[in-house]
Parts: structure tokens; C-alpha cells; sequence
């Protein structure tokens, strides 16, 4: 926990849900299932519990998940101010091996959005059930790929399951599809890296 809450427990909501599109139990015939097959969720607070906080504790909180052997950091998260700190952090994890998926933003303007503009980061933004960008999402030169990211049904407080839209819940698609294929992944350039 490096927020500022008294708690590492989702108090939010919003990391439960991303949790549950990236990695939810499968092949249980209960609720959703994730798109990570088997993946493990390391759970690393850096926002409050009402949704914000800074860089400074979200780079804490990536380098804390790098150093426990994290593979795929999703971080649904950010916001328009450049950090060398945040950048700091994106890079360690990258050189570590760690893929770094994140949310691009939901004010549907083209502005560098952090840490998803960051070079060694994949930018996610959002489509809707057409597969057409969702009218909410920010996009842009900086964005890597689109995900579905419009009524996105995951877990939620309380056991329940609901649908959600966002460019966060088109972020844990792509990273439990990095989780899915990672350990399928060579080391094709032998930098000691599968990222």
C-alpha cells in the first residue's frame, strides 16, 4: 500500500474490477473469467481510496510489484503532466522484463496521457460493441492498440459482477492477454527479456 489509505484492500471498486477482466478464475462456471488464463493478481495500491493520488506513489508501487516478480503491470490510471519520477519507474519495470499495459483516458482528447504516452508502456484506449473507438476514449499518435472497453461485464464489491466502460477496463484486456502469452514468448533478440 503506498496511497494514502489506511488499507491495501480495494475500497474503490476500481481495481477490482480491472482485476477481474485481467485475470478472474476460469473454467469454474461461476461469474467471468478473466483473459489471463491462470494468471496471479500481486496487489501494488498507489491511488487513495477515492481514486486519486501522485506519481511519486505509483512509481513506488511499480517498482515494489517489479521487484516481487511481477510479469505484466497493468495500471489503469494516469493523467496529462509528464513525471520523470513515473518514467523512472515505467523504465525499471521495462528493463526488468515487466510488460506495462495502461489506460490512455476517458476525456476523448488526443493529449499525451501518462504513464500510457510513455515509450516502454502499451497505450490502450477503448472501443465499443461496434469495435469502433468508444465516443468517450482518448486516442492519439501515443496510443499502442484498442481493446473492448464499452459494457465490459467483471467482478465487482461484494461478489457481484457487472457490466463497465472505460479506457481502464480496456487496459487489463490487453494485460491478460500479455499474461496469456507471455510464457509462450521467446527471447528472439537475447537481451534476457521475453518483453
Amino acid at each position: 500500500n503506498f496511497s494514502t489509505s489506511t488499507t491495501a484492500n480495494d475500497v474503490n471498486g476500481h481495481g477490482t474490477s480491472t482485476a477481474g477482466l485481467a485475470a478472474a478464475s476460469t473454467n469454474n462456471a461461476i461469474g467471468v473469467a478473466g483473459l489471463g488464463y491462470q494468471a496471479r493478481v500481486l496487489n501494488a495500491k498507489g491511488m487513495n481510496d477515492d481514486g486519486t493520488g501522485d506519481y511519486s506513489a505509483i512509481a513506488q508501487a511499480i517498482i515494489w510489484a517489479t521487484d516481487r516478480g511481477a510479469n505484466v503491470i497493468n495500471l489503469s490510471l494516469g493523467g496529462y503532466a509528464s513525471s520523470s519520477t513515473l518514467e523512472g519507474a515505467v523504465n525499471y519495470a521495462y528493463d526488468h522484463g515487466v510488460v506495462l499495459v495502461a489506460a490512455a483516458g476517458n476525456q476523448s482528447l488526443t493529449d499525451p496521457f501518462y504513464p500510457a504516452a510513455l515509450n516502454n508502456v502499451i497505450g490502450v484506449t477503448a472501443t465499443d460493441r461496434y469495435d469502433a473507438l468508444a465516443i468517450f476514449s482518448n486516442h492519439g499518435p501515443w496510443v499502442d492498440v484498442a481493446a473492448p472497453g464499452v459494457g465490459t461485464l467483471t467482478t465487482v464489491l461484494g461478489g457481484s459482477y457487472a457490466n463497465t466502460s472505460g479506457t481502464s477496463m480496456a487496459s487489463p484486456i490487453v494485460a491478460g492477454l500479455a499474461a496469456l502469452v507471455l510464457p509462450r514468448m521467446t527471447d528472439a533478440n537475447g537481451n534476457g527479456r521475453v518483453n
